[in-house]
This record gives structure tokens, C-alpha cells and sequence, in this order.
């Protein structure tokens, strides 16, 4: 897939990890207006309008001032991808902010263990 130079309107994705944890962020962004060497996006954020190649050989556009920054052109891969990644923190944070009586705890281990 030969990926072409953004355009007003493009709809793209940056996709970073928690350095210590297991958490993964998807910030989404669409160009709103064009320079000459420059994609700038509905949240301020710039970026270097080269096609550039990523650790994974994928293609993807750097940030201005951020070159390690890469963004990606949104697919749908990345939207289910970005869905299923906020459901999984969802089920987490419920987890570790529920404090489960003696009756729970009884209660999930016999679901879980039925056979």
C-alpha cells in the first residue's frame, strides 16, 4: 500500500505505551490545514508532511519536533484496535477500584471454575 503526502481531512492516529505499564494510548487527530512542508491537526499538533517508515517498516508521518512521534493514517484495524484497549482499561480500573466482600469472591470462583 503506497500511502500519499496528507490532505485536508485525513484522519490519522498516534499510538504510544505506558513505559512502565501495560496501558496503550490512542490520540486521534485530522488535518485542518495544510503548509508547504507541514499537516496541521484539529488539536495543534504538527506534522511533517514526508511519507517516513517506522521500526515495523510501516508508513506513518512524524511530529514536528518530536521525530520519534509517529502517526498513522486511521484504519479500521486501529479503531478496533483502540476499542477493545479502552474496554480492557475499563474492566481494570473497575478491578482495582472494587473492593469484593467474602460472598463475591466466593460467588467468581465457583463461575470460573465450573467445569
Amino acid at each position: 500500500m503506497s500511502v500519499e503526502k496528507l490532505k485536508v481531512g485525513d484522519k490519522v492516529c498516534n499510538i504510544s505505551k505506558d513505559r512502565w505499564g501495560d496501558r496503550t494510548y490512542y490520540n486521534f487527530g485530522e488535518v485542518v490545514r495544510l503548509t508547504k512542508t507541514q499537516a496541521v491537526l484539529d488539536n495543534g499538533t504538527k506534522l511533517i508532511n514526508d511519507v517516513v517508515r517506522d521500526w515495523h517498516r510501516k508508513s506513518c508521518f512524524s511530529e514536528y519536533g518530536e521525530r520519534y512521534n509517529k502517526w498513522y493514517i486511521q484504519t479500521n484495524e486501529i479503531l478496533e484496535k483502540a476499542k477493545k484497549e479502552k474496554e480492557r482499561q475499563f474492566i481494570n480500573n473497575w478491578f482495582s477500584n472494587k473492593n469484593f466482600t467474602e460472598e463475591e469472591k466466593r460467588l467468581i470462583y465457583i463461575t470460573l471454575n465450573k467445569k
